[in-house]
């Protein structure tokens, strides 16, 4: 695997908290966490807390468009 592929998998892989997430996909934390409840995004509790992966938001993001 070359530096390219693999800067590009470890950015979809990257864990973000909710604040990062909402800033992200440009909604509020509060937004966020209604669209976990709907099952329109995947949180993840880890440690106590929600956490969201960048790749998941990505397709998030391109099916919205």
């Amino acid at each position: 695997m070359n530096e390219d592929e693999q800067r590009f998998f470890e950015n979809k892989l990257k864990w973000m908290t909710s604040n990062e997430a909402a800033n992200y996909i440009r909604v509020s934390v509060g937004q966020l966490r209604n669209m976990v409840w709907r099952g329109q995004v995947h949180g993840y509790h880890l440690g106590g807390r929600l956490r969201f992966l960048r790749g998941e938001l990505d397709q998030l993001l391109k099916s919205s468009f």
